[in-house]
């Protein structure tokens, strides 16, 4: 008979497997596949980089990385369109500038339609980056759901991310936005992972239960 014991452990390690198989949930990605004239014209060609949601709770972690041949940077350096309300947190970035908010509203990304959360950079090759990740808190039902497409533009559309696309090789800056579907990225195993280790412990504790 299994002792009381051996009951409390097995619910705490299912307490546990149930909390790391939520942390380790698929994120949603979607690709920078659209470029403006002043990019495709200069024989710059997509994909320009890519855009990750994760969500934890209330809290979305949205991440840009550049493609090989390309930074972000100068006004509008990486732009969203936030699905209802929100609170932005901590910005991170691998370049040598500071990305700030720009706190004009909502407004519209050389053409491909109006986003309401944009980041600025100082201007200049020197102070762009391939990586910007910044949080916002808000209340969405999963990740896929933390942006909205806008009505788009000119440019293409509608979309829900853009940024201004910085080629290492020098030539002319332009702008670009994704305007597909996002994709689930997957977690390499992590879940089926945890899942078998936590099914290996609560096995564990039974057979030593019934010893």
């Amino acid at each position: 008979m299994r002792t009381p014991k051996a009951k409390c452990i097995t619910a705490v390690l299912l307490a546990v497997a149930g909390f790391a198989l939520q942390q380790a949930r698929a994120d949603v990605m979607s690709i920078l596949n659209v470029g403006n004239p002043d990019l495709t014209g200069g024989g710059n060609n997509p994909p320009y980089g890519t855009v990750t949601v994760s969500l934890s709770g209330n809290t979305a972690t949205i991440t840009f990385t550049a493609a090989a041949s390309y930074l972000f940077g100068g006004v509008n350096a990486v732009d969203v369109n936030v699905n209802g309300a929100f609170t932005l947190g901590t910005i991170t970035d691998n370049g040598a500038g500071t990305f700030s908010q720009d706190m004009s509203g909502m407004s519209n990304v050389d053409g491909f339609g109006d986003f309401n959360l944009r980041l600025n950079d100082t201007d200049g090759f020197g102070d762009a980056a391939s990586i910007v990740s910044f949080t916002i808190t808000g209340s969405w039902a999963n990740a896929a759901s933390v942006l909205a497409f806008n009505s788009g533009g000119g440019n293409g559309g509608p979309s829900d991310a853009a940024a201004h696309i910085f080629p290492l090789d020098g030539s002319k800056t332009g702008f670009a936005a994704e305007t597909g579907p996002f994709t689930n990225v997957p977690d390499g195993g992590a879940t089926a992972m945890l899942l078998g280790m936590a099914l290996t412990a609560v096995g564990a504790v039974r057979r030593f239960a019934i010893t």
